[in-house]
């Protein structure tokens, strides 16, 4: 395989944390068919949010012959995280620039214009 350097993927991280859900296992639920049911509930909530997510970078990214756009994707990462973004080799470059082109930021503007929905999502 040739060497490809660092990687140039870019991909931004969601995670809920599902571990308390067991302690009321032992606490206050005796039926583990509950606790699994709101491990289900919060996970299909990170999907939710993964969408809101992918919904902004598509929508920011820029565009020259729609590669990057088109390979925007949600990811599972296990089963309490997911990520969102890119593997191409020059998505890295629009967002942070180069010494020869601009920085773009479009994924941490997606992220901006997303936060608030994602976090209602996740509450709600």
């Amino acid at each position: 395989m040739p060497f490809r350097g660092p990687s140039t993927e870019l991909w931004i991280t969601l995670e809920i944390d599902t571990s308390k859900f067991e302690a009321l296992v032992t606490h206050n639920v005796t039926d583990i068919s509950v606790v699994e049911e709101l491990k289900k509930i919060a996970r299909a909530k990170l999907r939710a949010a993964a969408e809101i997510l992918l919904s902004a970078m598509i929508s920011n990214v820029p565009v020259d012959t729609g590669f990057l756009r088109d390979s925007l994707r949600i990811e599972d990462v296990d089963e309490d995280s997911v990520r969102v973004g890119t593997d191409t080799d020059y998505a890295i470059f629009t967002e942070y620039g180069t010494k020869y082109m601009t920085a773009q930021h479009w994924m941490a503007e997606s992220l901006a214009q997303a936060e608030t929905a994602i976090n209602q999502t996740l509450s709600n």
